[in-house]
């Protein structure tokens, strides 16, 4: 019996894999599978083990350069973070840097990196027969042949592999735009205090900048691709509801990739949330404060630390000489935690991805016929079984930071 095919037949399709998501997949450590190869299946939405990987390799150097940009990325992120925690922690003046940059910003950086970095490792010591396999662990949401095989659905179901060109300018457009409002804030500093350490710090961010920017692009390519392997599931089943068996596979199939995506989407987001809502709190309590207490908006100090590490001097000096290096300081933070939630929220399509799973579910019943009413009966209570739970931590993670704005608006005491 002949069924019509999920993904189509991936012959050469790969050679057309547009050079930015080449870029984005070596950059984010997810080229450890070839970039064109094919395979031929029927109505599944995964390929047989053995058959899909032709015998064409990436070379060595491609694949371990390919893990060595986010881990040597990871490196340099917690190296500024064991930095600024020797400059800041403990120093109560400066307090808004060292929460908004480090507690806010540089974690989210950090867990990113870490994420890739640890799925990229994964993913490579996998053993080359078993590139894909049927285990729901969240690093093989993250598998360059199983990335490239969902992304076929989505890309021959629209004009073709450049349709989400402008998806990725929004995201790196939005990205360097943070970067040009870092490096101009670095501009406004005194010669005297643009020391190795603030060099550093600002290397270190447009890389993070960038690359934060890549990685919410891969998950938002991740996240239409399994919407798009959703609608083609279900139309396959209502063509085929006369084979149960067939059936359920196809839905276990997607849902598969559904829960392995969300295993790692879903704790990223929360984190995103309470990160970015907690550094905006922490931002308009720190400007509403500082017209209250002089001593909190401006860091304190009379000269450079002696070890010529941590600027200190420089700080109270160019927020104390220009006005405009407090505007910009302001500007800074707060374009950095909207850049963090809304690049997110932008891959995520929102708080949780359970509206795939909905609209899946939502397509069966809408193709329930009473023709086959039996079977579609059979089915729909198979899928209700399969139905995850949502859970609702996001929220919390997002309300929680208001709270603690509302207790520290309301106190007299210093935030």
């Amino acid at each position: 019996m002949e069924y019509k095919r999920i993904l189509p037949d991936t012959q050469g399709l790969y050679r057309r894999v547009p050079p930015h998501l080449i870029i984005v997949m070596w950059c984010l450590g997810v080229s450890s599978q070839p970039f064109d190869y094919g395979y031929q299946h029927n109505c599944k939405l995964s390929p047989v083990r053995g058959t899909e990987i032709s015998k064409r390799r990436p070379s060595r150097v491609l694949t371990f350069s390919s893990t060595a940009v986010p881990f040597t990325l990871m490196i340099s992120s917690l190296s500024l973070a064991v930095l600024y925690l020797f400059c800041y922690f403990g120093r109560s003046d400066h307090y808004l840097r060292f929460v908004s940059f480090f507690i806010c910003y540089l974690l989210t950086m950090v867990i990113t990196q870490v994420i890739f970095t640890t799925a990229s490792l994964k993913n490579l010591c996998k053993e080359s027969s078993s590139a894909y396999t049927d285990d729901i662990r969240w690093h093989n949401a993250f598998n360059g042949t199983a990335f490239l095989r969902n992304l076929s659905v989505q890309i021959n179901s629209r004009k073709g592999p450049w349709s989400n060109l402008f998806t990725f300018a929004f995201f790196i457009v939005f990205a360097s735009f943070v970067a040009f409002v870092n490096i101009y804030f670095f501009t406004l500093l005194e010669e005297k205090c643009r020391n190795w350490t603030e060099y550093m710090w600002l290397v270190c961010d447009t890389f993070n900048f960038v690359f934060y920017a890549m990685s919410c692009y891969f998950l938002y390519l991740q996240r239409t691709s399994l919407q798009a392997i959703g609608k083609k599931a279900a139309v396959c089943v209502g063509e085929n509801i006369v084979n149960f068996d067939y059936c359920t596979n196809i839905i276990k199939e997607f849902v598969r990739e559904y829960l392995q995506l969300r295993k790692i989407i879903l704790p990223w987001l929360r984190i995103i949330i309470f990160t970015s809502s907690f550094g905006l709190t922490v931002f308009f309590t720190w400007n509403y404060e500082k017209n209250k207490y002089l001593s909190l908006s401006v860091p304190n100090g009379n000269q450079l630390n002696a070890t010529f590490i941590c600027p200190y001097a420089c700080d109270k000096a160019s927020f104390l000489k220009e006005r405009n290096v407090l505007l910009f300081y302001n500007v800074l933070v707060i374009s950095r935690n909207l850049m963090i939630a809304i690049l997110a929220l932008t891959a995520v399509g929102g708080f949780d991805i359970a509206y795939a799973w909905e609209s899946f579910n939502v397509r069966l019943h809408f193709m329930t016929t009473a023709r086959e009413g039996e079977q579609w009966k059979r089915l729909i209570s198979f899928v209700q079984e399969l139905h995850p739970s949502t859970q609702a931590a996001v929220i919390f993670s997002f309300v929680m930071p208001l709270l603690g704005f509302g207790s520290a608006f309301l106190s007299n005491k210093h935030f």
